[in-house]
């Protein structure tokens, strides 16, 4: 009887690739494991600092492009290492992250004014922002990826749509989750149309977050080039 499975030396690359990455993960891992507060002490910037280096390496592990800069990064998305990263959890963490900002963000808004309050949710906010760039080029052009995302409503495709609104590109990485997406676009209700309408007409002039509500209301429109009439 032949055997159903046998044992093969894997590739260094993929070994390097697994270790750093695990590495990787394990540190946000352990940053949810510690408190985060509206007062920013130097400690704690040392740490976001920290995280914001690990989730800028992890953010350049995915994706291939000469820009450096992880608030801009596009280029061409990294199959093996986008499905690693999945596999182990990264976007989940990531996601965990930003649930976990979200309260501090929000108790820093009810309190304008203050500058330290203004600081702390300056540098929130781009972490969170580091977060959403992570798994949106996670997410980016691949379906198992998506899948993976999609198939757990309750920890994506719902927080990201609450966290809408706060700046932090929620609805860019929601996009890549919904583009080409039948199941989910069947599943859109004029209520979440609404929501984004609400949104759109809520924003200031200049803040450039109405070019993303309305690329994410397009994306509703059509699968696979074909119109979702309902939607439309």
């Amino acid at each position: 009887e032949a055997d159903v499975f046998r044992f093969e030396e894997a590739d260094e690359g993929v070994v390097r690739d697994m270790l750093y990455a695990k590495n990787a993960i394990d540190y946000l891992t352990g940053f949810l494991e510690q408190r985060i507060t509206v007062c920013v002490d130097e400690q704690e910037r040392m740490r976001l600092a920290k995280l914001e280096g690990v989730l800028t390496e992890l953010i350049c592990f995915c994706s291939l492009s000469d820009n450096l800069d992880p608030m801009t990064r596009e280029g061409l998305p990294k199959p093996a290492q986008q499905q690693l990263l999945s596999e182990l959890l990264a976007m989940d963490r990531a996601m965990a992250i930003v649930e976990k900002i979200i309260p501090v963000l929000q108790d820093a808004q009810s309190k304008p004014g203050r500058g330290s309050t203004f600081s702390t949710f300056t540098v929130l906010q781009r972490t969170a922002t580091l977060c959403q760039r992570l798994m949106r080029l996670c997410l980016r052009q691949n379906p198992n990826t998506c899948s993976y995302a999609a198939e757990r409503p309750k920890v994506f495709v719902g927080p990201l749509r609450d966290q809408m609104g706060y700046g932090i590109l929620a609805a860019e990485t929601l996009r890549e989750i919904y583009v080409d997406n039948t199941t989910l676009l069947e599943k859109i209700t004029p209520s979440d149309i609404k929501e984004i309408l609400d949104l759109i007409r809520s924003q200031e002039p200049g803040k450039g977050r109405k070019a993303r509500y309305i690329e994410f209301l397009m994306v509703l429109c059509e699968c696979d080039g074909k119109a979702v009439r309902v939607n439309q």
